[in-house]
Formats: C-alpha cells, structure tokens, sequence
C-alpha cells in the first residue's frame, strides 16, 4: 500500500463513528485470533510429521546399520 494510500485509509478510518470503530476493532480481534489459531495448528501440525519423519530416519539408520553388520 502506498503512503498516500495509507494515509487515506486512516483519515477514513478517523471518519467513521466510534460505534462503528468498536465493531471494526471487534471483527478485527477476532480475525486476528482466528488466525493464531490457525497457524497453531500448522505448526503443531509441521511439528509432529516432523518428528514422524526423524523417527523414520533413525529407524532406517539403525536398518542399514544391522544389515551392514549381518553382511560384513
């Protein structure tokens, strides 16, 4: 966004009623901890494939080590 663009945008937004402020700021919370939720989630989401994944490394790992072990 442009600074005048932003500019303008809070000049209207310093125009409007402070009722209609409150329910802005209202909508704009609850976006806003939607979001965080939202992105909790992915995280944690990312966090445990990416321990599934480690997991499947090590195990893989210990694999190669038996069977270098079984063959030399």
């Amino acid at each position: 966004m442009s600074e005048q663009a932003l500019e303008a945008h809070l000049e209207n937004q310093e125009q409007r009623p402070p009722e209609e402020m409150v329910e802005v700021e209202k909508d704009y919370l609850e976006w806003l901890e939607a979001e965080r939720k939202r992105l909790q989630e992915s995280v944690m989401t990312w966090c445990k494939h990416s321990q599934v994944a480690w997991s499947e490394v090590t195990r893989l790992r210990e694999l190669q080590i038996e069977t270098l072990r079984d063959n030399g």
